[in-house]
């Protein structure tokens, strides 16, 4: 109870760390590793209690900046919350499945359950989303999918190998384990986050010192003319 709660709080200050990217169309985070460790120690279903503590936690810290009563916030937790819970129980669903089939061969299996979980949990968050922008937007689902598979690989890669490593380090060592091996990795994404923050604020100024640039050349040209 103690590990599966300290996953709980894990994959909360992993959701924190997210860091969104390219006009917040693309998010970087590791909160999903976590959930993907917890299929493989406690099962599909813990799984998505731990997706829906940290998916939760960051909808509500992101709602309190742009509050629209409480209809609107239930409605945003509550699909985000399907959503996520959705991906990460079929994910648990592949990962066992994929174990059972190669139960003869357990390298070979846990390599291909994690890449396979990884690949329908990614997938199947992502055509939600684009499920939704259609009906919503009526843009074309492909057009959407084009413009975000260059990212797919990116967080197959992360969810997959996260997931893990800190299942294993979990397994072997316990709670020491995920100190070791997982929250310097936490700390390293909010140290991202910190410094992606940075970087726009340092943009945003220029861009300001850049309009008051042209605007006194164009007064500059003016008087001269």
């Amino acid at each position: 109870p103690l590990v599966f709660a300290l996953l709980v709080l894990l994959a909360i200050a992993a959701q924190i760390t997210a860091t969104s990217l390219i006009g917040g169309n693309v998010t970087v985070e590791v909160g999903t590793a976590v959930s993907m460790a917890t299929i493989s120690l406690y099962g599909p279903v813990a799984a998505t209690i731990v997706a829906a503590a940290g998916v939760t936690a960051i909808t509500i810290i992101n709602l309190r900046q742009s509050w629209k009563g409480w209809l609107g916030a239930a409605e945003r937790i509550g699909f985000n919350i399907g959503m996520s819970a959705t991906a990460i129980y079929l994910a648990g669903l592949i990962y066992h499945a994929v174990l059972a089939i190669f139960d003869n061969n357990l390298i070979i299996g846990t390599m291909l359950a994690w890449l396979a979980a990884a690949v329908v949990n990614d997938q199947v968050n992502l055509w939600l989303l684009i499920g939704l922008l259609h009906l919503q937007s009526g843009v074309k689902p492909l057009d959407i999918w084009r413009q975000h598979r260059w990212a797919i690989p990116i967080n197959v890669l992360v969810i997959s190998v996260g997931g893990g490593v800190l299942a294993f380090a979990v397994a072997e060592f316990d709670i020491i384990g995920i100190g070791i091996f997982f929250l310097p990795i936490v700390l390293s994404a909010y140290a991202f986050r910190l410094y992606d923050e940075q970087t726009k604020q340092q943009m945003e100024h220029l861009e300001e010192l850049v309009g008051e640039r042209t605007r006194d050349l164009e007064k500059a040209n003016g008087d001269l003319a």
